[in-house]
């Protein structure tokens, strides 16, 4: 297609796996066709040669490298009418696909793959196969392509660790990084591919019929392959026009003190010396604002602030065994009294990635363990964490796995919240504590549970498209705000269950930060491009100026006057504070 595209078409890139071309997408491709749900969607084939052996010796077999340098050329050049595109590959087409977007992320080109809108893999195997490995060895000597599929290859594992930390785990687009959903499936009798080596540690996992080659060979539209992939393709196209949904929430009283939108100076701008040596991953404000933790993106660094002076508190946080954390911090919470700082690693690359997943809990006034680690999973990554306001819970979201209840105290694990998302993204307690809400990674849907009795609460909130990565309510807890990889920001109605309004945001700029004004009636939201928005939670409309700040904004939070706190994580990270705005009537 030309560059005069259509935006709401969506092109799809198939790569085909060892010993195999193109053709091998014919039966999903010849029911794509025919299907009305997706004839907005483009089938674009990606071909490279992989035989054998070579036996002209002027010629030679690409390695998975060369094959990956071409299909960037291949997206460079045959998808640039597409504004959308999504990946879908086969066996070692998923390899070549990772491999190609670590090499992209490593060239600085973070912002190019924003328009991959999802990533599917067939019966990849992630890590390795050992399938007739002697055979193959003997047989395949000298085969580079051969090579690239034994397990753990060195150049396969550290494309592998830059897709899952730098893509995967992503939360905002830039020039090292950009979020990208993966769907990763395996084959029920695949021998070739195991689950395990195909399922590896992706946070959305699942099984569907049929064995190495039969799995993407589906004969009908009910086919669970197609199903599938078709689920998948849906939600890449483009959302419906943003605007309100339904009726609106009933007004406020209208005694209530109504608050005019800020349009405030900064009042202190406080730069982040003396810890961190680079950009911030990510931040959290305790809940009164008078902590501020920060963790490194670069260094895996954790450090803890007072918000009262410009320095950190104490010296980066250590593990049990004295050493600063060998891995990056992936989530982190406060304890609703700040005197506990939580924290979750990210995966490790080898062995050590089938050890047991662990907790660290720390004493914010002494930045030492509290106690030993809490052991939460013996296999996945943690993927979602929330602390009860009551302060009794701990809730913990394993990939692929149900969400644990924990009580933080006894290290104990007090109840199962069951669910059918596959992996929990984000998660969230309501400010009495009674009630738990988490998000699917693979659509969005959302579900709630009753805390006390285990049980889910009502049907699932259905309106994102993509994962949900920030949940937060409003203080009494009558709001949910919600912010997803689709770059939409919603509200809903807890009690009716619904969606009351999608925020009309800037869909180039992404929301990463989320928090409710302590008189709940407005939502700020903080975006990739330093832009913080106050937005009337009554009526879904900006009220007032925006606030610029010199990079993304990491973190919102409200001092315990009620002036308004950003944290940021540039180069030179800093955190913003500003005055309450003064009351005036509307």
């Amino acid at each position: 297609m030309g560059a005069e595209a259509d935006e709401g078409r969506l092109g799809v890139v198939f790569v085909h796996g060892f010993l195999s071309s193109s053709e091998t997408w014919n039966p999903i491709t010849s029911l794509i066709a025919g299907d009305p749900a997706l004839e907005r969607v483009d089938p674009l084939l990606f071909d490279y040669e992989s035989r054998l052996w070579q036996p002209d010796p002027r010629r030679r077999i690409p390695t998975l490298r060369v094959v990956a340098d071409m299909l960037k050329e291949f997206l460079d050049s045959q998808t640039s009418g597409h504004r959308r595109l999504a990946l879908v590959g086969h066996s070692q087409g998923g390899l070549v696909i990772q491999y190609c977007l670590a090499r992209m992320l490593g060239e600085g080109r973070g912002k190019d793959l924003a328009r991959i809108r999802r990533v599917v893999l067939f019966a990849c195997p992630n890590s390795g196969t050992q399938w007739g490995a002697a055979f193959r060895r003997g047989l395949l000597r000298g085969n580079p392509q051969e090579r690239d599929l034994r397990p753990l290859n060195e150049e396969i594992t550290e494309a592998r660790r830059v897709v899952m930390r730098d893509i995967v785990r992503a939360t905002e687009v830039t020039e090292r990084t950009c979020p990208v959903p993966f769907a990763v499936f395996a084959g029920q009798t695949d021998n070739i591919v195991p689950p395990a080596s195909a399922q590896d540690v992706f946070p959305d996992v699942s099984v569907l019929p049929g064995d190495h080659n039969g799995i993407i060979r589906p004969d009908t539209r009910e086919h669970l392959t197609y199903a599938a992939l078709r689920r998948h393709l849906v939600l890449c196209l483009p959302d419906p026009p943003a605007g309100p949904v339904e009726e609106r929430p009933a007004p406020p009283p209208q005694d209530a003190p109504a608050v005019a939108a800020p349009a405030p100076a900064p009042r202190a701008t406080r730069p982040l010396h003396g810890g961190h040596t680079g950009q911030i991953r990510f931040a959290e404000f305790t809940p009164d604002g008078k902590a501020l933790a920060t963790f490194g993106a670069k260094r895996p660094t954790a450090l803890l602030w007072d918000m009262t002076h410009p320095r950190p508190t104490g010296a980066a946080l250590t593990d049990a065994q004295w050493r600063t954390f060998g891995r990056q911090v992936t989530h982190a919470v406060f304890s609703p009294d700040g005197r506990v700082l939580v924290t979750a690693t990210e995966m490790r690359v080898g062995p050590a990635m089938y050890a047991p997943k662990k907790l660290h809990l720390w004493d914010t006034a002494t930045q030492r363990p509290l106690g030993e680690p809490l052991q939460v999973s013996r296999l996945a990554v943690v993927s979602g964490l929330a602390y009860s306001p009551r302060g009794d819970l701990l809730a913990v979201a394993p990939a692929a796995s149900p969400v644990k209840l924990w009580n933080p105290v006894t290290r104990k694990s007090v109840r199962t919240l069951r669910h059918t998302f596959g992996t929990v993204e984000a998660t969230a307690f309501s400010p009495d504590g009674r009630t738990f809400v988490a998000g699917s990674y693979r659509g969005g849907d959302m579900r709630m549970w009753d805390v006390d009795t285990g049980r889910p609460d009502g049907e699932p909130l259905v309106g994102h498209t993509a994962p949900v990565h920030t949940i937060v309510f409003s203080p009494d807890g009558a709001l949910l705000a919600t912010a997803a990889i689709e770059r939409t920001v919603r509200i809903w109605d807890v009690r009716a269950r619904r969606q009351v309004w999608r925020l009309d945001a800037d869909r180039r700029d992404p929301v990463y930060a989320l928090r409710f004004s302590p008189d709940g009636r407005h939502l700020l939201t903080g975006t990739s491009g330093g832009r913080v928005t106050r937005w009337d939670a009554g009526t879904g409309e900006r009220s007032g100026e925006d606030l610029l700040v010199d990079s993304v904004v990491k973190a919102v939070g409200f001092t315990p006057a009620g002036g308004l706190l950003v944290a940021t994580g540039g180069t030179v990270p800093r955190v913003y504070e500003w005055n309450p705005a003064p009351a005036k009537g509307r």
